[in-house]
């Protein structure tokens, strides 16, 4: 994470934020500088796909079950601790009901009906 919440409530009007001292790039040029967010956009994440043409309908099950798993939910490479500043991860470990968890293809809808 490049960022620091130093008020308000993550990813929400009128929170402050902070780029990390020691940030990467591209934000080596504004390392220090502070922000309040006036407005916010839930994304959704992109998903994680299956060809179905490809894979059996046993196996896409085993890969879904697997991916929705507490093993891969504790997974550190995937899912950071909040309280380990220095953890890299893909994904930030909100609390212990943080998971991958399997989706209809409509949940996305919201995205489709943005453009």
């Amino acid at each position: 994470m490049y960022l620091e919440l130093l008020s308000g409530e993550a990813n929400m009007p009128g929170s402050t934020y902070k780029v990390r001292d020691n940030a990467e790039d591209p934000f080596t040029a504004v390392r220090g500088k502070e922000f309040t967010i006036i407005a916010s956009t839930p994304v959704l994440n992109a998903p994680f796909v299956i060809n179905t043409d490809k894979i059996s309908a046993e196996d896409r099950k085993a890969l879904v079950e697997y991916f929705c798993s507490k093993k891969v939910a504790d997974d550190k490479r995937l899912f950071s601790d909040p309280k380990d500043k220095s953890a890299k991860a893909l994904y930030k470990k909100e609390g212990t009901d943080t998971c991958f968890v399997a989706v209809e293809d409509s949940w996305y809808d919201p995205i489709r009906k943005l453009s």
